[in-house]
């Protein structure tokens, strides 16, 4: 079973870098399940398309297991069943040996910025650049999965 392991921060957006130099994603997704036992997301990036499963959290872990999925039929997914989407650019920064997955919120979400770290354990040590901010990792209201709830 695939594990996820994750910090997710708030920035300090006037210290961020000169993001136009890093790799962006453009990002829309919608869920069909938002139980927390079973989160079932939908999530278009840039051309390809993916189903995601998410088990229940246990500190910064849960399980996630994600699998491609025909754009058509994301789509489809997506206006069949009428889901709210969110949308988000994702610029991928390398900083010393990790990588930050900085999500820059779209529409009703403009001006929220989240930055999220994959980790190998969740007690491993890292380093964070001077424009990481508050850790809120286990702060419900900043899951995407509620962000689209409200």
């Amino acid at each position: 079973m695939a594990t996820e392991i994750e910090r997710k921060y708030l920035v300090h957006k006037h210290l961020l870098p000169n993001l136009d130099v890093y790799k962006c994603d453009t990002i829309i997704q919608g869920y069909l399940s938002i139980n927390p036992e079973l989160t079932v997301r939908v999530r278009i990036k840039n051309d390809r398309a993916y189903l995601t499963f998410k088990g229940p959290r246990q500190g910064f872990s849960r399980t996630e297991i994600e699998f491609p999925v025909d754009l058509a039929v994301a789509e489809d997914l997506i206006s069949s069943f009428q889901l709210t989407l969110l949308s988000k650019k994702r610029y991928t920064i390398p900083f010393k040996e990790i990588f930050i997955e900085l999500d820059v919120f779209e529409q009703k979400f403009e001006g929220l910025i989240l930055a999220e770290i994959e980790m190998r354990s969740e007690k491993q040590a890292i380093e964070l650049p001077e424009w990481i901010a508050e850790d809120v990792s286990l702060k419900e209201e900043y899951y995407n999965v509620n962000l689209i709830k409200s």
